[in-house]
């Protein structure tokens, strides 16, 4: 019996845990960054410098800064980070959403190397059973001229229904380049 009762509190304790909506917010994150016209803007073909492991391959990513807005959904991603070494082979990166399309990388790490073009940093993230609002910016270390029209701020509305999140309401505003990484 207490065997019974020990594990009902840790399966419990599992299912309040933060890390149990993690998928929940990765799924949100990815329906907004994958929608056509986002993905347009914040997704750039990535030609690094330098030499493996400091450098990624080339690709198409787009980068997300692990900012405290991110952080209380991800509580531990800065311990992630400090062991992307031993975990995927690369310095202070982390793989989040991999699509063949592009992928989605968390970095605190050579962002002011200039590979790093475009940056995503989250302003607001609510969740719920049933909706989420999501609001990021892009932003860089400094003004690139070929990222002209990319420094944005979204907002998206989505709804839960039956088949996963649907976007319910997308607006995309134009913002200065460069506000290191302040919110705007």
């Amino acid at each position: 019996m207490k065997c019974l009762f020990s594990y009902l509190l840790f399966s419990f304790a599992l299912s309040v845990n933060p890390l149990f909506s993690q998928d929940g917010t990765r799924d949100v994150i990815g329906k907004v960054f994958y929608k056509k016209k986002v993905f347009k803007i914040i997704f750039f073909d990535y030609k690094g410098v330098g030499e493996w492991p400091h450098r990624l391959p080339d690709g198409v990513f787009a980068f997300i800064i692990p900012d405290s807005t991110f952080q209380k959904q991800y509580p531990n991603i800065l311990y992630d980070l400090a062991m992307s070494w031993a975990k995927e082979k690369m310095v202070s990166t982390r793989t989040f959403i991999a699509k063949p399309e592009g992928t989605v990388f968390i970095t605190n790490g050579s962002i002011r190397n200039g590979t790093f073009k475009l940056l995503v940093r989250f302003d607001e993230m609510r969740i719920d059973d049933t909706k989420a609002i999501f609001v990021f910016h892009t932003t860089a270390v400094t003004y690139n001229a070929e990222m002209v029209g990319r420094y944005v701020k979204i907002a998206a509305r989505l709804r839960k229904e039956k088949n996963g999140w649907k976007i319910k309401r997308l607006k995309i505003s134009k913002i200065p380049c460069c506000d290191n990484f302040s919110s705007t």
